[in-house]
């Protein structure tokens, strides 16, 4: 599957939900309420949505193009991948 695709299931997906009062979060996939996430909607069809938890993590840069939205997100902080206090 490429890109588009995905983004074009998402989308689906995530539309369906959100008649239901529900989104899925781009980032972690996590379900939540619609007062929970933050959503961006054009002409009436859900485009992207991102759950507090990510959105607090993240720097989320929305940006128009001849294509339609593009959306990148930057984490704020580096990523711990072990804390088990050994040095190297």
């Amino acid at each position: 599957m490429d890109r588009t695709t995905i983004s074009e299931a998402w989308a689906a997906q995530a539309q369906a939900l959100a008649e239901r009062g529900v989104v899925a979060c781009r980032m972690c996939r996590r379900h939540e309420d619609l007062e929970g996430a933050l959503q961006l909607w054009r002409n009436g069809v859900i485009v992207y949505a991102i759950c507090e938890r990510c959105s607090v993590s993240h720097d989320i840069l929305i940006t128009p193009t001849e294509r339609g939205t593009e959306i990148r997100a930057k984490r704020r902080r580096p990523i711990l991948l072990s804390s088990s206090g050994g040095g190297l």
